[in-house]
């Protein structure tokens, strides 16, 4: 049992848990997790992305992935850093990671699609097919270049 000790009266529920509609959408990460494979033999980043910018039901929504990037298959290995590669090309990361944290809250754009189970054992799924820079967001100012209300006074 958990002890919960919370309201939910004035909270608008769950509409519906199938897959966001396949298309492109403005996104940012807002959760990750190291996982052990189910084979106990690997690791996998589970990235939780949180659209932005959609149509109508769909922002707020979540879709997640799965990076091998500790995996016996070494392709499955190439494939999960080419798409950690494009993930940190999109928000504008120098790509070296040393904390999953450093790559939440930042707007990128990501194609899903809806992955069906030929095997009628789990229902459609969203997939991320691919990631790039978001139109909708400039890149972050650093210090060096911040507009000049935003400098600290010396």
């Amino acid at each position: 049992m958990a002890v919960i000790n919370t309201d939910v009266s004035n909270v608008e529920p769950q509409k519906s848990f199938e897959p966001v509609p396949a298309g492109t959408y403005t996104a940012q990460i807002t959760d990750s997790s190291m996982n052990p494979t189910r084979a106990g033999n690997g690791h996998y980043l589970k990235l939780e992305f949180t659209i932005l910018d959609g149509p109508d039901g769909t922002v707020g929504r979540k879709v997640w992935t799965n990076l091998n990037l500790d995996n016996p298959n070494k392709q499955a290995v190439e494939i999960a850093y080419s798409e950690l590669s494009a993930i940190c090309h999109a928000i504008g990361h120098s790509g070296q990671v040393a904390d999953s944290e450093e790559l939440h809250g930042q707007p990128l754009e990501i194609d899903v699609s809806i992955r069906e189970d030929e095997t009628g054992k789990h229902q459609p799924q969203n997939e991320v097919r691919a990631y790039r820079p978001s139109v909708n967001s400039a890149p972050a100012a650093s210090a060096g270049n911040a507009p000049p209300w935003a400098k600290k006074a010396s």
